[in-house]
């Protein structure tokens, strides 16, 4: 009886340690499941990649008093861009290698990231998927105000790199 007794006590700490660690993962990704980029194909250069990406941005004008961003020399503030989780926005970008570990994207949609002629980019850390070893893979995206290339119409992200981890808070 002692023996079923010990392998019980055993089993159940096995189990609580384990949903534990399950939710704690859980509570570390809340932040980050709707901050996502889903690859669309890979090029068969491997230093190419196509995204669709999801992120949460923007934020109120009251918070940055109407001063968030400056253009032209005139403070102002544009919605669903910047710092914060106001606003869902959806595109798609192609990663091209620039050195190691060292990526830029450019949009491949002139319009779905904003009708502006620039979008000021809030650091996002987007998870992407598996390796072949179980790890996860992060595309980490820095902040920085971009400006619609006037030939092309479209937008061309710098510093983008992958980790294994979330580098960005997302917030």
């Amino acid at each position: 009886m002692k023996k079923h007794q010990i392998f019980f006590t055993v089993f159940i700490t096995g189990m609580v340690i384990m949903f534990t660690s399950a939710c704690s993962k859980k509570i570390q990704r809340e932040n980050y499941d709707s901050n996502v980029a889903i690859r669309l194909e890979s090029s068969s250069k491997s230093f190419s990649s196509d995204y669709n990406i999801t992120v949460y941005c923007g934020h109120d004008k009251s918070s940055c008093n109407n001063a968030c961003i400056t253009i032209n020399g005139v403070p102002a503030h544009f919605s669903c861009q910047g710092y914060g989780n106001q606003c869902n926005v959806n595109f798609s970008i192609r990663t091209n290698l620039v050195s190691s570990n060292n990526y830029t994207a450019t949009t491949l949609d002139s319009t779905a990231l904003t009708n502006e002629d620039f979008f000021n980019m809030p650091s996002r850390s987007l998870f992407v998927e598996y390796d072949e070893k179980n790890n996860e893979v992060w595309l980490n995206i820095p902040a920085q105000l971009v400006f619609r290339d006037s030939v092309s119409h479209q937008f061309t992200f710098t510093g983008l790199y992958y980790s294994n981890s979330a580098v960005f808070e997302n917030d």
